[in-house]
């Protein structure tokens, strides 16, 4: 059981599970391993995990208000339904980053198939190899993005710069990959 106004540091929680809306606060985590958690609805409330590797754990629909993320890592997680902007966010990216690998963020086999990812600010991420399967990227912000091998295939509703993005090799399909053409200020018009 993870404790409120406690510290961790280089612990490892291994099938660790935490009942429905059971809330942790004011705890940080530092360096700590979490290997197959289950945090279901999970609230972590003003905490901080520093330098932590959470693998092959579920935290859908998890909230994370004021809590901090710096040089961690998800691995094989499953994150479907998190509103990330309730957590703390540095105003520079001085910061290190967080890494996601193999990570589920958007649940493609209920009834609506579509994942919105809305108003996603993926600036400076390494989506390498991500897959964005029947998901609607409205709004949401590419640059300076690594998109290499990526799958874009199904997605809609993209807007990508290739000038300030890496494309190498990824996926697109018609007609939306059109959108890549409007950031290059040229005119488009249907033959006659």
């Amino acid at each position: 059981m993870l404790l409120s106004d406690f510290s961790y540091s280089d612990e490892t929680f291994r099938q660790l599970e935490m009942a429905r809306e059971t809330a942790v606060s004011d705890t940080d985590f530092t360096d700590c391993i979490l290997d197959h958690c289950q945090f279901p609805e999970g609230i972590f409330q003003t905490c901080r995990f520093v330098g932590c590797t959470f693998k092959h754990c579920e935290f859908n629909l998890a909230r994370f208000p004021k809590t901090s993320f710096s040089r961690c890592t998800f691995d094989h997680c499953s994150l479907i339904g998190i509103n990330w902007t309730e957590a703390t966010w540095p105003r520079t990216t001085l910061q290190q980053p967080l890494r996601f690998t193999h990570c589920k963020f958007v649940d493609v086999e209920r009834q609506d198939p579509i994942g919105r990812l809305h108003d996603v600010d993926f600036r400076e991420a390494d989506l390498t190899r991500a897959t964005f399967k029947q998901c609607d990227l409205e709004k949401s912000r590419f640059q300076q993005t690594n998109l290499s091998h990526a799958d874009l295939r199904t997605a809609k509703n993209y807007s990508i710069n290739p000038s300030k993005n890496t494309l190498t090799k990824a996926k697109f399909a018609l007609p939306e990959a059109l959108s890549l053409l409007y950031s290059l200020n040229i005119t488009l018009e249907e033959s006659a």
